[in-house]
């Protein structure tokens, strides 16, 4: 009998590529000013908004106040998309490789707004049946309530599931809740990663 097995993929800069500072940039405000004046506190909107803590309305509004009121909830959307970059080439093949085979997810540290863009335009998500969204959670990566969030939903013993993320620290909390953690590299590195573990 053969065991099951679920592949967990992070989104962004392991499906599709990820730009943060094409947003201030899309405002109009130079790197220098944006990194000194605005960063942290962007980070800190953009973190209420991917925890759920925020709805997309609420998210533009204190983002509109954070810039006093310059930029309309339009201008800020475009900005806000504009992070999102082309897909990560090589990635949708292995994906689609991958899927023949096992279960396959997607465990992201996103918002509505990105998330919604990305199953729009990027057909890679389409072979995806499973959906663990840090702003539908309300849980945040690398938090362990995340991770048990996820093995409650797959219902499969930890070591079953592999953990794809580019980010050390998430990788390193997929590995205390006891899956499989991989760290992103290239589609190149993954491949082999996926055949060193007989994925592939």
């Amino acid at each position: 009998m053969n065991e099951r097995r679920v592949v967990l993929f992070d989104l962004g800069n392991v499906l599709v590529n990820i730009h943060p500072a094409a947003f201030t940039r899309h405002l109009g405000i130079d790197p220098a000013t944006a990194y000194r004046k605005y960063q942290k506190r962007i980070l800190g909107i953009v973190k209420k908004y991917e925890a759920g803590l925020q709805t997309t309305d609420e998210y533009f509004n204190e983002m509109s106040d954070l810039f006093s009121g310059r930029y309309n909830s339009s201008l800020l959307r475009e900005a806000m998309l504009k992070v999102i970059g082309a897909p990560v080439g090589g990635m949708e093949e292995l994906v689609r490789s991958v899927a023949t085979r096992y279960e396959i997810g997607v465990v992201s540290n996103t918002n509505e707004l990105h998330f919604d863009y990305c199953r729009e335009t990027f057909t890679t998500l389409r072979h995806f049946s499973k959906f663990y969204l840090s702003y539908k959670l309300s849980l945040l990566k690398p938090s362990a309530l995340y991770y048990e969030a996820v093995l409650a939903d797959l219902r499969v013993p930890p070591q079953s599931v592999f953990f794809v993320d580019d980010l050390e620290e998430n990788v390193v909390g997929a590995k205390k809740s006891g899956m499989n953690g991989i760290q992103f590299v290239s589609p190149g590195q993954l491949e082999q990663d996926f055949k060193a573990l007989a994925l592939l």
